[in-house]
């Protein structure tokens, strides 16, 4: 009878290896079991180089593989780790070191299990606020170490020129501002209504005069009537008295009164009026 190897049955129990099978040997049929073929068919030598890998048994018949597989195999070389461990390049072997991420200020690192969480701690404390003003304004309420507002008011002291100010708190009414030296302003005295303004020179505030000398004079003091022309030692107008000494003129000339002994003998009238008799012992009319 022929039967099929595919018609046996299955085995009903797990094989233990030392059951017998036949297998034909030079042409007679003979019996070994399973443990005989692995010797004879299984792995006789097994080297696993410098992957890290070893075997756990024996280097023949079934192999079982044991170790880590190195970086240079493209393993990791570890075997263990904690939560929140990365692997980090290390160029010293050229190998991978486990390590955590270090919390810097500010921050906090949370490592779960398969997770890494980072978080502001928080923005910081501020302990006390404080404000420097400059010496024309005044602050209050400074520092504030919990809650409080500052005031700023100003305290009296001048604002100085080179910020704008001018440097004064006080001054002369009627007075004016000058500059007194070099960045420093200050206020003259009191300008006298109607009168001339002369400046002192380097240093001084200027002031006013109504008399003294020269143009001053003139202008100051030797004033005429009411339109009247202001020369240098007199006044040209209508004085009610005087001499004349020299009177030259193309247009019409008035003398009401005595022409005295030294008016000049030169010169030429177009008109002569007189109230009274004029003796003339030279000169000519016209």
């Amino acid at each position: 009878m022929n039967i099929r190897i595919s018609q046996l049955p299955s085995p009903q129990t797990s094989l233990t290896g030392t059951e017998l099978i036949p297998i034909v040997q030079n042409g007679q049929t003979v019996q070994t079991n399973l443990i005989t073929l692995a010797t004879l068919f299984g792995v006789t030598s097994i080297n696993f180089g410098s992957t890290g890998l070893t075997p756990a048994t024996a280097t023949s018949g079934a192999v079982t593989v044991a170790g880590t597989l190195a970086v240079a195999n493209g393993g990791t070389g570890q075997t263990s780790y904690t939560n929140g461990q990365l692997l980090i390049g290390n160029t010293t072997g050229n190998t991978l070191t486990k390590t955590t991420l270090t919390a810097g200020s500010g921050i906090t690192i949370t490592n779960g299990t398969g997770s890494i969480t980072i978080a502001a701690s928080g923005g910081g404390t501020v302990t006390s606020v404080a404000a420097t003003v400059p010496a024309f304004l005044s602050v209050s309420g400074s520092p504030i170490t919990t809650s409080g507002t500052l005031a700023f008011t100003l305290s009296g002291t001048a604002l100085p020129v080179a910020n704008g100010g001018t440097g004064l708190t006080s001054g002369t009414s009627g007075g004016i501002l000058a500059y007194t030296a070099t960045g420093t302003l200050a206020s003259s005295g009191l300008l006298a209504a109607n009168a001339l303004m002369i400046g002192g020179g380097a240093g001084v505030a200027p002031s006013t005069t109504t008399t003294g000398t020269g143009v001053v004079t003139a202008l100051g003091v030797n004033t005429g009537s009411a339109g009247a022309f202001v020369v240098n030692g007199g006044a040209l107008g209508t004085p009610s008295s005087g001499t004349v000494t020299n009177l030259t003129g193309t247009a019409s000339i008035n003398i009401n009164g005595t022409v005295g002994a030294t008016t000049s003998n030169t010169g030429v009238f177009t008109t002569c009026t007189a109230t009274t008799f004029v003796g003339v012992s030279g000169g000519v009319f016209t």
